[in-house]
């Protein structure tokens, strides 16, 4: 260990880690996702900004392409009787974020710039800009040190940011980071120069944050901290300085609430002005994840789908390092206001990603905190600071942290970096491989593809988009009876009915429920498309139906249907059993990768 310290101590970081230098690292890090082309999510936005597809009607102008469910009930079940969305949908189901600038600037993508390669260009200009705006706030904060070089590094190459610089769709959180990261830097600087002009450029900043994604809203912990924590002056008085983003804040809340943005009726997303009690329920489990998350306990991507033992178990994995970060930083804590600038605002600044559920890309604003303390950690262990403490096993807890923090961050996040700038590729191969299981069959163009177990009905509709794309021939509509991921067994009760069962519950939870909330399902409850009727016919204790009847219009083995299993991790043909017969459908997990 004292080697590597010594080692360190050679090392000279301060001239590597430059603002240019880590700028020039992040591009060169993020640089793969140039040859990715576009991924899921992204020709939807396609679709939406050229006004072409099945679906190119989403957008109604170029500043609103973050509106995916309105709450008009017969758009909804337009969208339900197409597959966009599954049968379980709430029908005023609304899900609308207020992005005006960034889907703007997704417009210009596939106007002006239209290829793929130029467009994930144009992502990655953004990442560079989120480090650039870090990289200059740590150097205001902690001086021309390593140590502000070291921080700027570790965010640079941070393992929660490689799905941001790698997907175009989700741009909108690094364009909210960079204009969130620039108001706290003029901010600073208006406070510690008394500076007007500053001080007004900061909140334009902050509006331009705020109307980029409410991701944007997580800066404003920052901005709360700072006054707690590096403010000269006492009591309320150095509340002053927070005056001058009233006016951004309140225009961008007159804003979302007339233009009735936000979740309603989604089990994902909730809108914490209308479920106040919900969403300090969810900061309670959620909070700990995302801190957690980003100081190194691995796997809060896959919360939504784990069992509640599963999900016990990382909760209390990231409370134990969460515990351990905290005994570790405490004497610091005490003793440097910008360490608690660091702390109090990563805290804070993670409050509104609890809106929804845990993931590594709502981490962009948090990081930036709980990076800069671990910078400093790193560095009291690297320069033997005289308030490490000398009694064990305090002193090996406090070193254990820097040494953990301090690989993890230097040396696994790159790793994790690359892996995660990929993932929404792995996930258009899924797509990819399913969608080949569909025949080249002109007569699929007017048929009703019907897929008894899907891998996951919110995304089914994506192997309609992506072969739409490519100028194959789709079905004219699509239905996903049940998930895959879970035991089915389908009985034919008659030429043209057939039920659907699961002991486990036909509608789970993760992204089975982006489009329905938790409110128990009704038994007699009727969903009416323009060929078939569901209605559900069994429900377990806690509201979910497990037993559902899907009533045809025609006879099943009609022509104007398409029957389809998922098999062998590909889209397959099936025959619907004889009258009275049944088929079972084990349980399948769905394979990453080829």
């Amino acid at each position: 260990m004292s080697r590597l310290r010594d080692a360190l101590s050679r090392f000279p970081v301060a001239r590597l880690t430059t603002t240019r230098w880590v700028a020039v690292v992040a591009a060169l890090l993020s640089s793969p996702a140039l040859f990715h082309g576009f991924e899921v999510d992204d020709r939807l936005h396609r679709q939406a900004a050229l006004g072409v597809g099945r679906f190119g009607d989403m957008s109604s102008s170029p500043f609103d392409m973050f509106t995916f469910f309105t709450g008009d009930p017969a758009r909804t079940s337009r969208y339900i009787d197409h597959g966009f969305t599954p049968w379980w949908t709430d029908p005023h189901v609304r899900v609308s974020f207020l992005r005006p600038l960034s889907s703007l600037l997704h417009w210009f993508d596939h106007h002006v710039l239209r290829h793929a390669v130029a467009i994930h260009a144009h992502s990655i200009l953004w990442y560079v800009l989120v480090v650039v705006a870090a990289a200059t706030l740590y150097r205001r904060l902690l001086g021309a040190t390593w140590v502000a070089g070291l921080a700027a590094l570790m965010y640079a190459v941070d393992h929660t940011h490689g799905l941001l610089a790698g997907w175009i769709a989700n741009r909108n959180a690094t364009v909210a980071g960079a204009f969130a990261l620039a108001a706290v830097v003029l901010h600073d600087r208006a406070r510690k120069e008394r500076s007007t002009r500053d001080a007004v450029l900061a909140s334009f900043a902050l509006g331009l944050a705020l109307f980029s994604a409410e991701a944007g809203l997580g800066i404003v912990g920052y901005l709360v901290a700072h006054a707690f924590t590096l403010e000269r002056e006492r009591g309320a008085r150095r509340l002053r300085g927070l005056v001058p983003y009233a006016a951004p804040l309140l225009l961008w809340a007159v804003v979302y609430k007339l233009g009735d943005h936000g979740a309603r009726g989604s089990g994902l997303y909730i809108d914490p002005g209308r479920q106040p009690v919900e969403w300090l329920r969810r900061v309670v489990q959620h909070e700990p994840l995302l801190l957690g998350g980003e100081l190194g306990v691995p796997g809060i991507d896959f919360h939504p789908f784990l069992g509640a033992s599963g999900r016990a178990v990382l909760l209390a994995a990231c409370l134990a390092v969460l515990a351990a970060f905290a005994i570790a930083i405490a004497p610091l804590f005490r003793r440097d206001a910008t360490t608690r600038f660091f702390v109090i605002g990563a805290a804070l600044s993670a409050l509104p990603a609890c809106a929804t559920f845990p993931s590594s890309r709502l981490l962009l604003l948090p990081s930036f905190g709980l990076l800069g303390a671990v910078a400093q950690l790193f560095a009291a262990w690297r320069d033997r600071a005289e308030w490490l403490p000398a009694r064990q096993p305090r002193r090996a807890l406090t070193i254990g942290m820097a040494a953990y923090e301090g690989f993890g961050h230097l040396v696994l996040s790159p790793i994790v970096f690359i892996l995660a700038l990929n993932q929404m590729v792995l996930f258009e191969g899924v797509v990819e491989r399913h969608a080949r299981g569909l025949p080249d069959d002109p007569r699929l163009s007017s048929q009703r593809l019907l897929i008894v177990n899907a891998p996951d009905a919110a995304f089914a509709s994506y192997i309609t988009i992506l072969r739409e794309d490519r100028g194959q021939v789709v079905p004219a509509k699509l239905l996903v009876m049940g998930v895959g991921v879970r035991p089915l067994e389908l009985v034919r009760l008659d030429d043209r009915t057939v039920t659907l069962a699961s002991a486990a519950g036909l509608v789970g939870d993760s992204t089975d429920r982006l489009t329905r909330g938790y409110e128990p399902f009704i038994v007699g409850e009727v969903v009416k498309l323009s060929d078939l009727t569901v209605e559900i016919i069994e429900v377990n204790a806690d509201g979910v139906p497990t037993v559902v009847c899907f009533s045809f219009a025609r006879p099943l083995e009609n022509e104007a249907f398409r029957w389809m299993q998922w098999k062998d991790q590909t889209l397959a043909p099936f025959t619907p059993p004889k009258v009275g017969e049944r088929v079972s459908f084990p349980a399948q997990t769905i394979q990453i990768g080829p």
